[in-house]
């Protein structure tokens, strides 16, 4: 058991290194085991489990029918991972390869849900770091849409005229707290895509805020190891490709 966490790491690596369009079939009956509550309840393992989790999803045309078949489970271990206190954070890790590798059509029904959960999660008791992570993925998902009025649409469906409230309190105060250059592109891009959407652009007070916040992001200044960190070592630690 104590090496279980490694082993799900490898299992992800060498699914990615998996030349395409096939994969080996251990593969499809290892997905329903790897979805199982009781295997994510020890949180050592949630973080190999969310890398080989993102492998299964950056092969989405080999395991598509298996994903779409099982995709409320993924969701659900998003909702698993988000209450535990520990590892809340790490919720976002997964959000966040869904949202980046997977097409919109397979998770497009369970996003809002997402959403309504991560907002009732940060509004008890107020958690910087995952109020940060939430505001990462929210600016992934600006950034993946083609549609700058999605996000803005499924936050009106949750409650009327509750963006412009979340901007303002979460997400610009939580932009300056995001340090790794890639990331800090990401949410510049989403905020700055967010601002031509009708409920920001037609807010001169909050537009003038969320120009303040933008003109932070492109002001700084930390571009020395910090960046080279962010650009090179630091995906390669989490399994990413530098983009």
């Amino acid at each position: 058991e104590e090496l279980l966490p490694y082993c799900f790491q490898v299992l992800g690596l060498l699914l990615d290194l998996h030349p395409a369009p096939a994969a080996p079939s251990a593969y499809t009956e290892l997905f329903a085991r790897i979805l199982a509550e009781d295997v994510w309840r020890p949180i050592g393992n949630v973080p190999g489990l969310i890398r080989l989790m993102r492998a299964y999803f950056g092969k989405h045309a080999v395991f598509g029918a298996l994903l779409r078949a099982n995709m409320q489970l993924v969701f659900e271990r998003f909702h698993y991972v988000l209450g535990n206190r520990k590892m809340g954070a790490r919720a976002f890790e997964l959000l966040n390869a869904v949202l980046r590798l997977l097409p919109t059509d397979m998770y497009h029904q369970y996003f809002e849900t997402a959403l309504t959960l991560a907002l009732a999660r940060i509004q008890p008791k107020r958690a910087s770091d995952l109020e940060k992570e939430f505001v990462v993925s929210l600016s992934l998902f600006v950034y993946m849409q083609p549609d700058p009025e999605a996000l803005p649409s499924v936050f009106e469906r949750i409650q009327p005229q509750l963006l412009p409230q979340f901007l303002a309190k979460v997400w610009l105060p939580s932009t300056s707290k995001v340090l790794l250059l890639q990331r800090r592109k990401v949410c510049l891009v989403g905020l700055a895509k967010l601002m031509t959407c009708r409920g920001v652009s037609s807010d001169p007070q909050l537009l003038a805020t969320c120009c303040e916040s933008l003109a932070g992001l492109l002001r700084w200044r930390n571009a020395g190891l910090l960046c080279w960190l962010s650009c090179v070592v630091f995906p390669r630690l989490r399994g990413d490709d530098p983009e």
